[in-house]
């Protein structure tokens, strides 16, 4: 069973377990001021805490030797509150650096990486970063924050866009379940880095618990997704529906107003000419000459 490096628990597992992929892809995401020489992973895999529930959290937290700290996440199912989900992980490992007797000081430049298989953004383009800036001026508050965001689906089909080693690491994370170590794109193979990712996720045995850990979590992932997208689809019939009940609703209600609005006005109108017409007759009964009655009623005939 070759393994998708999509599903966060095959990510967490392999990557962990293989530092010099994991400093390569944060190596490709980051400026050239934060490369990293060597990391250390904060919070390794460990099987009796893997758990399936809709909070479940299978990230990676790690810390260069320079200090910096690294937070990545594969994230699979689209989620409507990602933005403060990530926001809050950054937080999160950034306040925890603090440790009774520490201070301000002693605070490490944070980086969260979220590598997402769905569009999250308003952008084009597949590699967003966000730092705290001036509106006004552009410039840079502080340094201590940045966040990536990859949107998988966003990453062009076509391996000619392929220019670094980024655009590598992304292509195969959004594609690498389509080939095997045979039939590996030279644009892959060029790369040691991603050759050797494309061997371990082929060739990777899971003992017995790790193989029910991933199939449970593949299942819950496409459950997941696929009530998503039922919850999507009902949700656009359900506004359709509405919308066409409202709008009988609303036509109907402005109908019956329109419709009294018509039969007052007209009620008037028929009221005003019957007065108009007695009138006339009674000026005729009593000998009026026509011309005058003509001229008071404005009538031809009564």
């Amino acid at each position: 069973m070759k393994l998708s490096p999509r599903v966060d628990f095959a990510f967490k597992l392999i990557f962990e377990q293989n530092k010099d992929m994991l400093m390569s892809l944060i190596n490709a995401v980051v400026s050239e001021k934060d490369q990293v020489q060597d990391i250390e992973v904060r919070n390794p895999y460990t099987r009796k805490e893997t758990t399936f529930e809709k909070f479940a959290v299978l990230d990676i937290k790690a810390q260069a030797t320079n200090g910096t700290y690294y937070n990545i996440e594969v994230q699979v199912t689209d989620d409507l509150h990602y933005d403060k989900r990530s926001l809050y992980y950054w937080a999160k490992l950034y306040t925890d650096q603090m440790l009774a007797g520490d201070t301000y000081a002693d605070l490490q430049k944070t980086i969260g990486i979220h590598v997402l298989n769905f569009s999250l953004l308003d952008e084009e383009k597949y590699h967003n970063v966000f730092h705290i800036v001036n509106t006004v001026s552009g410039k840079k508050f502080s340094n201590m924050l940045e966040l990536h965001y990859i949107e998988l689906p966003k990453v062009p089909t076509d391996f000619a866009y392929i220019q670094n080693a980024l655009d590598r690491w992304s292509s195969f994370l959004a594609r690498a379940e389509r080939y095997t170590e045979r039939d590996l794109p030279d644009v892959w193979s060029l790369d040691p880095m991603i050759r050797k990712a494309m061997g371990i996720f082929e060739s990777t045995r899971l003992d017995e618990a790790d193989r029910q850990t991933y199939e449970a979590r593949l299942k819950w992932l496409r459950d997941e997704t696929s009530a998503l997208e039922t919850k999507y689809t009902k949700g656009r019939i359900d506004g359709l529906v509405e919308g066409r009940i409202e709008g009988r609703i609303e036509g109907r209600r402005e109908g019956m107003i329109e419709g009294l609005l018509e039969g007052k006005l007209e009620g008037k109108l028929e009221g005003k000419l019957e007065a108009t017409l007695d009138v006339a007759r009674a000026m005729a009964a009593k000998g009026i000459d026509a011309e005058v009655i003509r001229g008071i009623t404005g009538l031809d005939a009564w």
